[in-house]
């Protein structure tokens, strides 16, 4: 981030040719409801075949709250001048969300500009994400500089990123089931449980045997049909697992 400073001398002229100051007030950063994750690799009453190692069943399912982060993104390097004030910018640089404020009826976000004098200015962020063609003077009461301002590149756009977060007051299940094969005696399964992003939790294994000879084996409230089983492959058919 590069930007021309300015001396206090330039910097009265700029507040002399500025309009009134604007109100900036703090920006909701929820994107919309939670979204239900749910995923299965199983259809049930469907016959299925699963070879020593691989997963049997695989299921995720929870709730997640899309929530935007605090910042927004260049798509481009830029530069944005206007009289005395030169302010350029690359895609690398977080630009930290001051707030959101009203101009003329329309809603704009308010970024800071890393590198300006003491944090003095702010860009303008339309809804679309194109920039706004005025700056404002954050530390003087948030004064609008009088200046129009030009953009470059003219298809400029700031982007704010979504993170997904796990809202762990709805419950949470994200586990699979891997067939370890037969002594000829009992069937050995594996249970591993993952986080959310699908990172492996090791305190969360467990290694499941039952006895070969059952029709039907129970895990949870999922319950699993053995058609055939071999030192292997298993073939098995899910018929019922507790999800409406």
């Amino acid at each position: 981030m590069r930007i021309f400073r300015i001396t206090p001398f330039l910097m009265l002229i700029t507040l002399f040719l500025s309009s009134c100051g604007v109100k900036i007030v703090p920006k909701s950063n929820y994107h919309n409801e939670p979204k239900h994750i749910s995923k299965k690799n199983y259809i049930i009453d469907q016959k299925t075949a699963a070879f020593v190692g691989q997963e049997m069943i695989r299921v995720k399912d929870y709730w997640v709250k899309e929530v935007k982060e605090n910042f927004m993104l260049a798509n481009n390097p830029f530069s944005i001048t206007g009289g005395i004030v030169k302010i350029s910018g690359d895609p690398n640089t977080k630009y930290g969300i001051q707030g959101e404020t009203n101009i003329n009826g329309k809603r704009l976000t308010v970024l800071k500009v890393p590198g300006s004098p003491a944090g003095a200015y702010g860009l303008l962020v339309e809804r679309n994400g194109s920039p706004h063609n005025q700056v404002i003077n954050i530390l003087n009461n948030n004064v609008v500089i009088f200046y129009t301002f030009s953009i470059s590149p003219s298809n400029l756009k700031f982007l704010q990123p979504i993170k997904q977060i796990v809202d762990g007051e709805r419950g949470f299940i994200n586990y699979e089931l891997v067939f370890g094969g037969t002594d000829g005696k009992s069937i050995t399964i594996t249970y591993r449980e993952y986080t959310a992003n699908d990172m492996a939790r090791p305190a969360f294994y467990q290694n499941l045997v039952y006895d070969i000879n059952q029709k039907t084996i129970r895990f949870r409230d999922t319950v699993i049909k053995v058609d055939s089983v071999s030192n292997e492959e298993i073939i098995y058919t899910v018929i019922a697992d507790g999800f409406r």
